[in-house]
């Protein structure tokens, strides 16, 4: 894959269309409901262009089907054509010419959506705010600018307890794409979790009453936060990395302060400003292009030897059932244990072997080596435990992935009960069509799914409908001092009590003080690992662990 970096590349417009979503004008408006909200498309859309056999007509939004939720105009009956947007802004092909242009165009008409259209006036694609400002990559541009420079402090926010139909109201009222959703602590308000566009559609399309269920039921959360002194290159890459279009910004203490959209983001730059300074960056990332093909074929090569020479080793960290004070699993960790230099940490070395492919082979061979660890284990007289293994997204991605998994499985006669694969959330916004068909087959083989990190990420209403998970794991930035820290408590028992409503196992990582195994006990969260409990150990030593911690009481009063 090149990362070439020309003067033309910004005026490469096929960087900045989607195809887009077109029906009929006499289409039913719940059809495009349906569409809008991703149930029958795996991409995410955010409206749906209305076409007749000679032009775009109209166009209906998400914002517009919020302003719909408070009407009566959504019968069965209703047709796209009595409640869409009209008349709609288009650009021909012709003059589609670079990507600036298109971007001062949307800026000076204060539009999301703008349908390319031929001579004919058939729709060709879609260029959006969005996708526009990920083409653009401002990153390079936004790094020494801060995010309170840009971001909207006058918010609409509301409590948890409000109705999701007066949300909506709210939503349609002042115009916005989100509310907020506090809790109030005096004056001081304290960010909750988000309802946006996007989930009341959702819900709209699920034919839910919304003066039934409150906003606490389905915001979005735990939320993604940044502070006003960050970067909006952060920012931007935030945005990149969970998906998402808004980032609420709180103070140090965790008081609301403002919100950061993908639009305040758009509005930052002139155009003719990212123009002045693309020579500069051309000769630096072609530096850097010509640096990484010549050294990750070298990478490659090493990774590749050092698994021949059987440098790489496994280590296992216990995960405990704080119910029965038993070990219950392990979560398998890779090494490389370099004879020239040394042992090289993981974030080092597994980047590049997801660059370079070689993490396909190091893959396959962490889940040979960990099965097989297994049945060694059981021959040594433990009793039968399960296994986590983490899986990234480039052996996601994989067609052999099932294939080899359930071969391993076969050879080495492992129940695939036994096994857990664990996924980062980035590695579900890849090829989502993919990832979901790799998922139904994984789970027809009977291993379970685990979301590790969970907690970093955003767990919207619809990332939640559209991926079985079986195990979310809790990142340690929330377990850290949770019987101190208001915040990440109240985070980490949402995670809780929204996993035992969903029926997905929750694991506690990172648990190192005894003060926070008793929040966690306390709060039914009843699977956990950490240092408390032991380090990742060498599978001999494991043993040893296994059979003396055995023994112990656990390390908690119980009833």
């Amino acid at each position: 894959m090149s990362f070439s970096f020309k003067v033309d590349y910004l005026t490469d417009t096929s960087l900045a269309l989607e195809p887009p979503l077109v029906l009929p004008p006499d289409a039913p408006l719940k059809q495009a409901i349906s569409l809008v909200a991703g149930h029958e498309k795996s991409i995410t859309h955010t409206c749906v262009l209305v076409q007749d056999q000679s032009s775009v007509i109209g166009i209906l939004t998400e914002r517009d089907i919020v302003r719909l939720a408070l009407s009566d105009a959504t019968g069965p009956e209703t047709a796209i054509r009595e409640v869409m947007t009209y008349p709609v802004i288009t650009l021909d092909q012709e003059r589609f010419t670079d990507i600036f242009s298109v971007y001062s165009l949307m800026r000076r008409s204060q539009i999301r959506h703008l349908p390319i259209v031929d001579r004919q006036q058939q729709v060709l694609g879609l260029v959006t705010m969005s996708i526009l400002r990920e083409s653009l990559h401002l990153g390079y541009f936004l790094r020494f600018r801060e995010v309170q420079e840009v971001m909207t402090c006058q918010m609409v926010v509301t409590q948890p307890e409000t109705s999701v139909f007066d949300v909506a109201g709210l939503m349609a009222k002042h115009r916005i794409s989100c509310v907020v959703i506090v809790s109030s602590d005096g004056a001081v308000q304290k960010p909750v979790g988000i309802l946006t566009e996007r989930d009341i559609v959702q819900i709209q399309q699920l034919e839910i009453p919304m003066r039934s269920i409150r906003a606490q039921e389905v915001m979005s959360h735990p939320l993604i936060f940044v502070h006003p002194d960050d970067s909006l290159a952060m920012a931007q890459q935030l945005m990149k990395d969970y998906q998402v279009r808004r980032i609420v910004v709180i103070d140090h203490e965790g008081e609301l302060k403002g919100i950061l959209t993908d639009t305040n983001l758009s509005q930052v730059l002139d155009p003719i400003e990212l123009f002045g300074v693309l020579e500069i960056l051309q000769h630096r990332i072609q530096k850097l292009t010509h640096d990484r093909d010549r050294l990750l074929p070298d990478e490659h090569h090493h990774i590749l030897s050092a698994l021949a020479n059987n440098e790489f080793q496994l280590v296992y960290q216990p995960q405990v059932n704080l119910k029965t004070g038993q070990i219950v699993g392990v979560e398998a960790l890779v090494r490389w244990n370099s004879p020239q230099r040394g042992m090289i940490s993981p974030a080092e070395f597994v980047p590049i072997a997801e660059a370079t492919g070689s993490i396909i082979p190091l893959g396959e061979w962490i889940l040979q080596q960990a099965c097989q660890q297994l049945q060694q284990w059981e021959a040594a007289g433990l009793p039968p435990l399960e296994i986590s293994i983490n899986i990234s997204s480039r052996q996601l991605q994989d067609h052999q992935l099932v294939l080899w998994l359930k071969q391993i499985l076969e050879e080495l006669q492992v129940d695939p009960s036994r096994l857990t694969l664990e996924l980062t959330e980035s590695c579900l916004v890849e090829d989502v069509e993919h990832t979901l068909t790799q998922f139904k087959a994984l789970k027809q083989l009977g291993v379970s799914i685990a979301i590790d990190d969970f907690g970093t990420g955003y767990a919207s209403l619809g990332y939640l409908q559209h991926f079985s998970f079986d195990v979310l794991k809790i990142d340690r930035c929330f377990v850290e001092n949770i019987h101190t820290n208001a915040k990440n408590a109240a985070i980490t028992i949402a995670i809780i009590r929204m996993a035992e409503q969903l029926g997905f196992s929750v694991v506690a990582e990172g648990v190192e003080q005894q003060s926070e195994l008793q929040f966690l006990y306390e709060h039914q969260c009843y699977l956990m690992q950490g240092y408390l409990i032991s380090r990742p150990l060498p599978a001999d030593a494991f043993v040893a662990f296994y059979r003396q911690f055995s023994a112990l009481p656990l390390p908690l009063d119980r009833d």
